[in-house]
């Protein structure tokens, strides 16, 4: 039952996660058009 617990806890931290990444990205793209890069410097 535990380990249950902390699957679905895993779960809304992920939908978090991707909800506070999409809203980043929206606001990014609202300041400038310009592309997002990923860099390791």
């Amino acid at each position: 039952m535990f380990g249950l617990f902390l699957y679905i806890q895993n779960l809304k931290v992920k939908e978090i996660e991707k909800k506070l990444h999409d809203v980043m990205i929206d606001w990014y793209f609202e300041q400038t058009k310009e592309k997002i890069w990923l860099g390791s410097e």
